[in-house]
């Protein structure tokens, strides 16, 4: 697998999956990929996330393009339990050098959490291929421009509280995408997929220029 998140000419959008059960998990990632988002983050933090991953990776609805992968992985044996599933991409909410060997050495995608631009560098210099800003709504889209313009070779993810309405003035800033998770829902699966399409389209207003 290459080194890239997101397929060629998919919505600059990851969708993040935190759920109490397996079912609602389920209802999120099938609304998030029906309303056409091509990254789905399974977090550790779900119950029984490696199953949900190795699950949703089989499902014969999945569009062939989704990629499925694991959030908060914070310990080795996360990383473990999670590439053994299939999981495509790998997040960390922090910086740990062995977790991203890990997924280097299983040929996932490896994306490290950071938060200062010592912790952005970091990330970048240990292998990360894509670094996660969180809390990203905290710290502004304006930190985000400054940074890229000291590192304009690292693709940042911002995740974190983000909102609909400003979602497009991360992308022209720089971002390589946004991530989007409690904004989602997870009700049903037609209205999951109702809010995704309305994030598609407030990103589709801008371009990239980072």
């Amino acid at each position: 697998m290459t080194a890239t998140l997101l397929p060629p000419h998919a919505p600059a959008v990851v969708a993040i999956v935190r759920t109490d059960d397996a079912d609602s998990a389920y209802r999120v990632a099938r609304g998030a990929w029906t309303g056409g988002c091509h990254a789905i983050e399974i977090t550790c933090t779900t119950p029984d996330a490696p199953r949900i991953i190795a699950t949703l990776l089989d499902a014969p609805d999945r569009p062939a393009e989704t990629r499925i992968g694991a959030g908060t992985v914070r310990s080795i044996a996360d990383a473990d339990a999670v590439i053994a599933a299939g999981a495509q991409f790998v997040v960390s909410p922090h910086t740990n050098a062995r977790l991203l060997e890990r997924t280097h050495a299983a040929g996932r995608v490896a994306i490290a959490g950071a938060m200062t631009p010592t912790e952005i560098a970091t990330a970048w210099d240990c292998g990360a291929h894509v670094v996660k800003l969180f809390p990203a709504q905290r710290l502004g889209v304006a930190f985000l421009r400054d940074v890229r313009a000291v590192f304009p070779e690292i693709p940042l993810l911002p995740t974190g509280g983000l909102l609909r309405e400003t979602a497009s003035e991360w992308i022209t800033a720089g971002a390589m995408a946004v991530g989007v998770g409690g904004a989602l829902g997870s009700d049903d699966i037609d209205a999951i997929a109702g809010r995704m399409r309305l994030w598609i389209a407030a990103l589709s207003r801008t371009e990239h220029v980072g």
